[in-house]
C-alpha cells in the first residue's frame, strides 16, 4: 500500500472511532490533524447529527411514550410536573448548550408562522426561506452585514406528535399542519468560510454532549415522581420503561455516524 494511501486509512480509522465510541481520543497526532472542512460540510454534519437527535427524540421517545402514558408539554421544568419537553423545546435546549459552550455554531427553530414569536424568521431570512420552499433542498448563503455563513434545512413533520401539538396550540396561527409539511427551518449559523477537522469533531462532541445533557435532564426530573416508567430498562415500544441517558444517545450516535464520516473523510455525495 502507497503511504498516501496508507495515511488515508488511518485518518479514516481515527475518524471512525471517534464517531462510533463514546470515550474519543485525542486528534492531535491524527493523520487528519490540521485539514479542514468548508463551512457547508460543518452544516451538513450538524445537521445530520441534530436530525437523527430530534428523529429519536420524537418518534421512540414522545409518540410511543404517550401510548404508555407520559405527556410532553411546556411546563416540563415546572417541579410539579411529570411531562417532557415538547421536540421543539428538547432541540431549544441542544442549542442553548452549544451556545452556552462558547463555540461560535449557532442552531435555532425558525418560521413564518412560528407559534413562539422569538422564532420569526426577518426580512432577511425569508428571502433565503423562500428557496427552501420552492426547491424542498436547503439553501447556504452569507449574511451581508455580518459575513456570517448561513444553512437553512427544511424542518419537516416527522410525526403525529409534531402536527398535534403545533394544531392544538392556542398560539398556533395554523391548526391543519400534516405529517410531511414543512413546518419551518433550523437555520445553523457559523462565523468563518472554513473550519478545521479537529474544531469540527470538538463540535460536533459538544452537540452530542448537548442531546445527552438534554434527554439526562428530563428523566431525571421525572424519576422524582411515582408511578413514573423505570430508566434504563427498556424504551416505550418494548415496555414500561425509558432508556438511559447513555442508551439514548447510542441510538443516536449508531444512526447518525455513518452519514456523518461520510461528511468528514469527503464523500462525493455528501456535497
Amino acid at each position: 500500500m502507497k503511504p498516501r494511501h496508507l495515511v488515508g486509512v488511518c485518518a479514516l480509522v481515527v475518524v471512525a472511532v471517534y464517531l462510533f465510541v463514546s470515550a474519543p481520543p485525542s486528534l492531535a497526532s491524527s493523520p487528519m490533524h490540521g485539514r479542514d472542512l468548508s463551512a457547508k460540510s460543518l452544516f451538513l454534519m450538524m445537521a445530520n447529527e441534530n436530525s437523527v437527535a430530534r428523529s429519536v427524540y420524537t418518534k421512540d421517545i414522545v409518540e410511543l411514550g404517550k401510548k404508555i402514558g407520559l405527556s410532553f408539554g411546556e411546563d416540563w421544568r415546572d417541579p410539579s410536573s411529570k411531562s417532557g419537553p415538547l421536540p421543539a423545546l428538547f432541540l431549544r435546549n441542544c442549542a442553548d448548550l452549544l451556545f452556552q459552550s462558547r463555540h461560535p455554531l449557532g442552531l435555532r427553530l425558525a418560521s413564518d408562522r412560528p407559534i413562539n414569536k422569538d422564532n420569526k424568521l426577518s426580512a432577511a431570512e425569508m428571502k433565503i426561506f423562500e428557496r427552501v420552499v420552492s426547491t424542498e433542498q436547503p439553501q447556504f448563503d452569507v449574511i451581508e452585514s455580518t459575513g456570517m455563513r448561513l444553512a437553512m434545512f427544511p424542518d419537516v413533520a416527522v410525526s403525529r406528535a409534531c402536527v398535534d401539538c403545533h394544531n392544538e396550540h392556542e398560539d398556533s396561527p395554523e391548526s391543519n399542519w400534516q405529517v410531511g409539511d414543512m413546518m419551518g427551518v433550523t437555520l445553523w449559523t457559523w462565523p468563518l468560510e472554513r473550519v478545521s477537522t479537529r474544531e469540527s469533531l470538538t463540535l460536533l462532541s459538544t452537540f452530542r454532549n448537548a442531546v445527552k445533557a438534554t434527554y439526562s435532564e428530563y428523566v431525571g426530573l421525572i424519576e422524582k415522581h411515582d408511578g413514573m416508567p423505570r430508566i434504563g430498562e427498556g424504551w416505550p415500544r418494548e415496555s414500561f420503561s425509558l432508556p438511559s441517558p447513555d442508551q439514548f444517545l447510542d441510538r443516536v450516535v449508531s444512526r447518525a455516524s455513518k452519514k456523518t464520516l461520510s461528511i468528514l473523510v469527503g464523500d462525493p455525495a455528501s456535497k
